[in-house]
């Protein structure tokens, strides 16, 4: 059924978990900035669940991705992999991800299921539902609901690929983007929330102190086991100095934003002055005729 995983699996080697994470960290830098964030958040949840997820594929150019049509893996030959910006700049807006712990063949319907459930609480889908009739695609919309990833269900045929749901392939070619940002903006203002004003590093970092206080609570037999209110208050402890960051980057962006308007007005007043006394030295060059 999905034979593609299989040519994607480079050659059905293994990849090595530094070689994984590097190549996640680098395929996500190929995405646009929104999506990358929302996709790096469906590998830590799946990380989280003991799964190892690899991005296979994320940008693409139109030259390989009219090879993939040609050998029957994809149905179109501008697609989300192909998204392109200003100068050549890479802006894919779909992830193909793998299971690296099953390279050689179907990945295991619980990793699959896993991923389109990570996917949509993170406003991601995947295509597990191409090719499945309505009968079929109730079924696997229940399981997704439900969260349950063991359940015994017929999976469409493209069930590894992420891509946005608030936008098509032809507004993506047009110039659209994630959340009703567009190509064409001169600027791009930073997103609001506070995980995004960190690095990679620092958001992996982050990631993994959450998730290592949650696991030791949760596996605690103390009287805080399971206590999902004890998790909230690590989060906010863990959050409360990045928002103060948050908030210098947008002060320092505030500023930056009033010293360009005052040098626009500055730089306006010059040529207004100067042409001002252009015109004036024309007048007195050729004073009105008399008589």
């Amino acid at each position: 059924m999905i034979s593609r995983a299989r040519l994607r699996s480079e050659g059905g080697q293994l990849v090595n978990e530094a070689a994984r994470l590097e190549r996640n960290r680098q395929r996500l830098t190929e995405c646009w900035p929104s999506f990358s964030s929302a996709v790096r958040r469906v590998l830590d949840a799946l990380e989280a669940q003991g799964f190892r997820p690899r991005i296979q594929d994320a940008w693409r150019s139109e030259e390989d991705q009219a090879k993939a049509v040609a050998g029957g893996f994809s149905d179109v030959f501008f697609g989300f992999h192909n998204v392109t910006g200003a100068g050549g700049r890479k802006e894919a807006l779909a992830c193909d991800v793998l299971d690296d712990d099953n390279p050689e063949g179907t990945p295991p319907k619980r990793y699959l299921l896993a991923l389109a459930v990570a996917a949509r609480a993170h406003g991601l889908e995947t295509l597990i539902f191409k090719g499945l009739d309505k009968s079929e695609k109730a079924t696997v919309e229940a399981a997704i609901a439900a969260g349950d990833i063991d359940r015994n269900v017929k999976l469409g045929n493209d069930p590894t690929h992420v891509q946005p749901t608030d936008i098509t392939i032809a507004e993506a070619k047009a110039g659209k983007r994630p959340g009703g940002a567009s190509l064409s903006a001169s600027t791009i203002s930073p997103p609001p929330e506070v995980f995004m004003a960190l690095t990679d590093t620092e958001q992996r970092e982050l990631v993994n102190r959450i998730r290592a206080m949650h696991i030791g609570n949760w596996v605690d037999s103390g009287t805080n086991q399971g206590d999902l209110t004890w998790l909230a208050r690590i989060v906010g402890e863990q959050l409360a100095p990045l928002a103060a960051r948050q908030q210098a980057l947008e002060a320092a962006l505030s500023n930056l934003a009033a010293n360009q308007a005052s040098d626009r007005q500055a730089l306006a007043r010059i040529v207004r002055e100067q042409s001002e006394a252009a015109v004036r030295a024309v007048i007195g060059s050729n004073p009105a005729p008399t008589g």
